[in-house]
């Protein structure tokens, strides 16, 4: 199973099927637990060496000062997700009534919530939406997406070896944006 395949299968409307792709997903990662203990302890170890070594306040503030973030913004997030877990909650409740389950679990969180309703397009199909969607941002702005489109700037389907998820790579001096999917 792929990570992509994952991500198809767990938001299937099949709840066994969600299931068994979900077990099936995260038992491959416990046979690599040790690994990424030590990988996580190999981070933190980073972190405190950082810390000390640049005279940084804290190993959080080694960590996100690279990229520009203040600790207090960091902070800031952590008590806003913390603040508004009751809103997820209820969502979740929500979420469980609507399934119609007794017990919510991890695999019925990208379950469809309502039935009948089946959003479901292929690669062009999808290409027409955005380009319809953009309008209100001109022609210009539509005509570089139509040539990203057009001229292979977005890598969409799954290729082995490559990286899971989606990002945008625009690292290349001089040269457009590449973005890569799965």
């Amino acid at each position: 199973m792929t990570p992509a395949n994952f991500s198809m299968a767990r938001s299937s409307a099949n709840r066994v099927l969600r299931q068994e792709v979900t077990k099936t997903y995260w038992d491959n990662y416990l046979n690599y637990e040790g690994t990424f203990g030590e990988m996580l302890n190999g981070q933190v170890k980073v972190n405190v060496f950082r810390a000390k070594a640049r005279n940084y306040d804290s190993a959080l503030e080694a960590a996100i000062k690279p990229n520009n973030i203040p600790v207090e913004v960091y902070k800031s997030l952590v008590k806003n997700i913390n603040d508004n877990l009751g809103t997820f909650h209820r969502y979740l409740e929500l979420k469980k009534r609507m399934l119609g389950v007794e017990q919510l679990m991890y695999s019925d969180i990208y379950a469809p919530t309502v039935k009948g309703v089946e959003l479901k397009y292929n690669y062009e199909e999808a290409q027409e939406l955005i380009l319809k969607s953009l309008k209100p941002l001109g022609k210009d702005y539509i005509e570089v997406v139509d040539h990203a489109f057009n001229n292979r700037w977005i890598d969409v389907y799954p290729t082995a070896g490559k990286r899971s998820g989606a990002y945008s790579n625009g690292g290349a001096y001089d040269v457009h944006p590449y973005i890569l999917m799965n």
